[in-house]
């Protein structure tokens, strides 16, 4: 599935946030994560308005440590289900 992360207004480029994309619980989750946290703090990210990452061509990507959480999050959930 792929997820828009932003668009071009006739004023420019807009964000959109991970925010509005991923539930409460799961942007809990990715926050309570230690590297993920200092990344986003690192970058100015603040609770409630986390931006997707862009490359220089404005494309969106995960970073190495997102993309690893969310990893670890689907195999183990599938482990876990029937």
């Amino acid at each position: 599935m792929l997820i828009p992360c932003c668009y071009f207004e006739g004023t420019g480029f807009v964000y959109i946030y991970w925010d509005s994309k991923a539930s409460l619980e799961d942007m809990q989750e990715m926050w309570n994560h230690s590297e993920v946290a200092e990344e986003w703090t690192k970058s100015g990210e603040k609770r409630g308005k986390v931006r997707f990452s862009h490359d220089q061509n404005k494309r969106p990507y995960l970073s190495r440590v997102e993309m690893k959480v969310e990893i670890n999050k689907h195999e183990n959930s599938s482990i876990l289900s029937p």
